[in-house]
């Protein structure tokens, strides 16, 4: 039934407006769908990328913290830093983005709770993305960094095998 307004008028169904707005949910939903897709087969290209550049252990790049702290000086370390790495996660090198509180990094050594990134929110994977570059970096700095030690740690194990 339609209702009229005081001057007589017919007023807009409410109905209507409510099908309108449905139909534009509908189309920006399965707009960001069709982008959050590609957004995520992107992120698992860089992923295989990323593993096939040496072997898989893990390399973090932090990109981000909340440090509120303005004087450098005074660094409490009481502060969540963000980064994005390669790191064993349910058995498997992954992809990761992760946080670790500085603090604890100080005190007890590496201990970042690491979410493979095609699992992390919409918002994290975007602003995540533009710090892939500087993970490859790292990669192939401590890949660089690593040769010397593999080559001291088969020279220690040689010597005992012949007894030195």
């Amino acid at each position: 039934m339609e209702r009229f307004s005081v001057n007589g008028k017919a007023k807009p169904s409410s109905k209507l407006a409510l099908t309108e707005f449905d139909a534009h949910s509908k189309a920006l939903r399965a707009k960001i769908g069709e982008r959050l897709d590609h957004l995520t087969a992107l992120w698992q290209e860089n992923e295989k990328r990323l593993l096939a550049l040496q072997q898989p252990r893990q390399v973090y790049h932090p990109y981000k913290d909340d440090n509120l702290q303005y004087d450098p000086d005074r660094d409490d370390g009481m502060y969540t830093v963000y980064c994005i790495g390669i790191a064993k996660y349910a058995g498997k090198w992954r992809l990761c983005l992760g946080t670790y509180h500085q603090r604890e990094m100080w005190e007890y050594g590496e201990n970042i709770s690491w979410c493979p990134v095609t699992e992390c929110s919409m918002e994290e994977r975007m602003e995540a993305a533009p710090y892939v570059k500087n993970l490859e970096q790292k990669i192939v700095e401590t890949g660089e960094k690593i040769i010397p030690k593999l080559d001291e740690a088969i020279r220690k194990l040689e010597d005992a095998l012949a007894g030195v």
